[in-house]
């Protein structure tokens, strides 16, 4: 029963997964994904805040810092947003940071 439970769980998070992340092809310190809640919990002042919070922290000089100091210098990230499911005009493909003007890039489509 329990393995049953497992693989279970294992199939409901494999498709649950966005899309493939370019990390495949490239080598990367870690892979990102900001899973963003925009269900009715949140009112439209909530839903901004946390928007320009990732904004924000993804322009920050200390998060470009980060991602430069790892092994390979760079991370996949990928966004998306959710309420139940996930809304395909809601995502934003897996891109790889590695400089201020990838994390901006990033940054501005948010």
């Amino acid at each position: 029963m329990l393995h049953a439970l497992r693989l279970l769980a294992c199939l409901a998070c494999a498709q649950a997964a966005p899309m493939a992340s370019p990390a495949d092809a490239l080598a990367v310190d870690v892979e990102l994904v900001l899973a963003v809640d925009i269900s009715l919990s949140m009112d439209e002042k909530e839903f901004a805040l946390q928007r320009a919070g990732y904004v924000e922290a993804l322009r920050h000089p200390d998060f470009i810092k980060a991602v430069r100091a790892g092994a390979t210098g760079r991370i996949a990230l990928t966004y998306f947003e959710w309420a139940g499911t996930v809304r395909d005009d809601a995502v934003i493909g897996w891109q790889i940071i590695d400089s201020a003007e990838s994390a901006n890039s990033f940054a501005d489509k948010v």
